[in-house]
């Protein structure tokens, strides 16, 4: 009898936080609307137009749109952690945990570096072991630049993270668990508004006009050889043997801490620029390179500054630096107690959206062939999700060990900085010489907020700090995990199908087999031409967004059997409005930002002002739903819409 009381008792309580939780949620999004604004003409800002306002001060400071709330909070969460076991003078008997909170209050403690006070750097990274930075103003050093050698000082600079300066070097994925290293021109030889300013604190001038001249040298001899040169394949004594000129083995000497073995096989980008630049800068003198390369030190240390030494943006450097280690203890000590519940919701809506994409590919059984089809439903059927984004089948132990080679000292940011540089490049480029079956292939260096597809591990994570109100909740309502959580699963996902995720297979291998039959692939190839129509940043976000949107809305709506209804309780705006328009708003919501004029987006998506529109008024019930007539900005032809998958 007890029992019985009892767990209709929990089934009730249970019941009452999701029906609270959803409620909530309905303020929420009622607060970030404006009611004011017509949706068939302009929906983004009837969805959104009062988000801005409802974050108070918050937005201007720290935020400019959903997801850099989301981080906000989450740094703000765990920097009162860190303060909370502070002040508690609670031991650290986890070295990892000593490690993140002293790094944490030296932070707090620094005064943000700028102009002459990051020469503090240069006195703890030397150009060599006996070898000094020159000094402005001052006459060069002769005996000290008689030891310089410039591969071996680049080395050291890429050890802490300094890259695409005279050339590039990185760690390419062969496959989900094998690498190789890209060495060849950079990406770009460029200086910004910092470079020029530092430029114009050299003195002499006759100095300064060396610098100024050799990187104009750099930059015609990078502008006369092609980025789209093909790669070509090397080992390491091969190499070295072609560029006798180039010290490369002393140069990675520098980031693995020993020498590399002579076999080591190496891809080279544009071996012609390489061996143009190791002429030029045989016949350039050491000081002018040495200045060269300490302008763009103090220019990227610079840019790795934490924005300012509040907690909030003292977490979000360090996360940029050690991100296992936050998530691990975010992990720890909040997650743990939910990721039972939390998995089983999420795991729940990935397999619908890998079902009803299974379902799609059926769509296309004209277009493909019998090995396509296996090789598109292989890559959705062995797709990993990574909740979290840590390592699998570790212990506590684990991330210990991870972070040993770390050292950090109380009351010395600069120090601990450049420590954690190194380490995190360290880390990266150590999965070189890893196993297979080393942990470190099952996790992403990724310290932002928000969701992402690897297309060479074909694996989905799922950060932490996504998972919060008011983008997440386990309680949600079907409908509003499938227009929130579905949407962003089914647009990550849909980056396994682009042009450049069909390039790699289910394991994450190079692949091109699909490619290479593209140019046979009508359906597609108009769908990808339709998409073009409107001018977009990047056609890839965009197959994303109007893909993923129709796999997320199908997935719910489009379900065998009963579609689950919501309703709104108690809450009168909501009352007029159906579970698709609802379901429009709150995936609309996920994009929200402060206005326009304060706000500079880069080219690697469109606007969250165009994505929005475009990508609702391609979806067939949206007018329907809205009721929209057919001259208004949201109502699209059918035959004007655009469906790849």
């Amino acid at each position: 009898m007890w029992n019985t009381v009892v767990l209709l008792l929990v089934v009730r309580m249970v019941r009452i936080e999701a029906e609270d939780v959803n409620s909530d949620l309905l303020r929420t999004m009622f607060s970030y609307m404006d009611l004011e604004q017509p949706p068939c003409e302009r929906f983004y800002e009837y969805a959104c137009g009062n988000w801005e306002r409802q974050q108070g001060e918050n937005s201007s400071n720290s935020y400019v749109d959903v997801i850099g709330s989301l981080e906000y909070n989450a740094n703000r969460q765990l920097a009162e952690l860190i303060e909370e076991r502070a002040r508690a003078h609670k031991i650290e008997t986890l070295p990892l945990y000593a490690k993140v909170r002293v790094y944490y209050e030296t932070c707090l403690e620094n005064s943000i570096q700028a102009g002459q006070e990051l020469e503090r750097y240069l006195e703890l990274l030397k150009p060599a072991h006996n070898v000094e930075w020159p000094v402005v103003g001052a006459t060069a050093d002769t005996a000290n630049i008689a030891y310089f050698r410039w591969t071996h000082t680049l080395g050291r600079l890429r050890a802490i993270g300094l890259n695409d300066v005279l050339m590039q070097l990185k760690l390419e994925n062969r496959n989900a668990s094998s690498y190789i290293l890209q060495l060849g021109r950079p990406t770009h030889m460029s200086w910004d508004k910092h470079a020029q300013q530092e430029l114009s604190l050299l003195q002499p001038a006759a100095l300064a006009d060396q610098v100024k001249q050799l990187n104009h040298k750099l930059q015609q001899l990078w502008r006369s050889t092609s980025a789209s040169q093909p790669l070509t394949e090397l080992s390491l004594s091969e190499l070295q043997h072609r560029l006798p000129m180039l010290d490369v083995s002393d140069y990675l000497k520098q980031l693995y801490g020993a020498p590399l073995p002579p076999e080591t096989p190496i891809l080279v980008r544009s071996l012609s620029y390489l061996r143009k630049l190791s002429d030029l800068l045989s016949k350039t003198s050491s000081e002018t390179i040495l200045h060269l390369l300490r302008l763009q030190l103090l220019v990227y240390l610079r840019r790795e500054q934490p924005r300012s030494n509040t907690p909030e943006h003292c977490v979000g450097h360090q996360r940029g630096l050690m991100s296992l280690a936050l998530d691990y203890i975010n992990e720890r000590e909040r997650y743990r107690y939910v990721r039972q519940e939390t998995d089983a919701v999420i795991n729940r809506i990935f397999k619908s959206i890998q079902s009803k994409f299974i379902e799609f590919l059926e769509e296309h059984t004209a277009d493909l062939n019998e090995e396509e089809l296996e090789f598109l439903q292989k890559k959705m059927q062995h797709m990993q999700l990574n909740i979290g984004n840590l390592p699998k089948g570790v212990n506590a132990d684990y991330y210990s060990e991870y972070y040993a080679g770390l050292d950090v000292l109380p009351g010395y940011f600069q120090w601990n900085h450049l420590n954690a540089l190194q380490h995190r490049v360290f880390r990266e480029l150590q999965r070189l010489l890893l196993p297979s079956t080393a942990p470190e292939h099952s996790f992403n260096m990724w310290p932002y907020g928000s969701p992402a597809y690897d297309q060479q591990r074909n694996r989905l994570l799922i950060p932490h700090a996504y998972l919060q109100l008011p983008i997440f909740h386990r309680k949600f309502h079907e409908l509003f995990l499938y227009a929130e959580l579905g949407n962003t699963l089914g647009h990550e996902i849909m980056h396994a199908f682009d042009p450049i995720g069909l390039q790699y297979d289910a394991d994450g291998a190079p692949s091109m087999l699909f490619m290479d039959a593209v140019r046979r692939k009508e359906h597609l190839l108009n769908a990808l031409r339709c998409l073009s129509r409107n001018p977009t940043s990047n056609l890839n976000e965009k197959l994303a967004d109007f893909s993923g949107f129709r796999l997320a809305y199908e997935s719910h709506f489009g379900r065998h059997g009963l579609v689950p209804k919501f309703r709104a309780e108690g809450l009168e705006e909501a009352n007029g409005l159906t579970n698709q328009q609802l379901f429009f708003i709150k995936f609309a919501q996920f994009f929200c930002a402060v206005s326009p004029q304060r706000i500079v987006y880069d080219s690697s998506h469109d606007t969250p002002f165009e994505r929005v529109p475009q990508t609702l008024a391609n979806h067939v019930a949206f007018a329907r739903e809205f009721n929209c007539g057919v001259h208004s900005r949201m109502y699209v032809n059918a035959s004007q819409r655009c469906i790849v998958w």
